[in-house]
């Protein structure tokens, strides 16, 4: 069974309407980020940026399809071979990847001030959890 992907939105109107959950039933789960929580847009604002930096603004794709690949190769890059200042293994080190700590279980130090962290975590965790019940 494939795993449904996430989407993450902000809490505006039309992600709330029920014309857009409708679009997305059974295609996309959505996770709304919290109310009166800006940072957490910020962390999507910023792969954003960093992905039309490092890799939109430097080609021309020549079709869709090469468009495509090329974001899903920047996607694996960014996530799987890069590795964040922010995520720290709890046992000391360098930095790790996005992927270690999602997917390889790798305990990371998360800094007091953003315990809202520890919440979105714990979330995608019974997320998958869920997921993995349902297969």
């Amino acid at each position: 069974m494939q795993r449904v992907p996430i989407l993450v939105t902000d809490n505006g109107s039309s992600f709330l309407s029920r014309r857009f959950r409708a679009h997305i039933d059974g295609v996309l789960h959505q996770v709304r980020t919290q109310y009166r929580t800006p940072q957490q847009l910020g962390l999507l604002e910023r792969f954003h940026q960093t992905l039309k930096r490092e890799e939109i603004y430097w080609d021309v794709y020549r079709s869709p399809a090469e468009g495509r690949d090329r974001l899903a190769a920047f996607r694996r890059r960014y996530n799987e071979v890069r590795p964040r200042w922010a995520l720290v293994p709890v046992e000391g080190g360098d930095p790790v990847t996005p992927a270690d700590v999602y997917c390889r279980a790798v305990q990371v130090q998360i800094p007091a001030w953003q315990g809202w962290a520890k919440e979105a975590k714990k979330k995608l965790e019974d997320l998958l959890r869920q997921d993995a019940e349902a297969a």
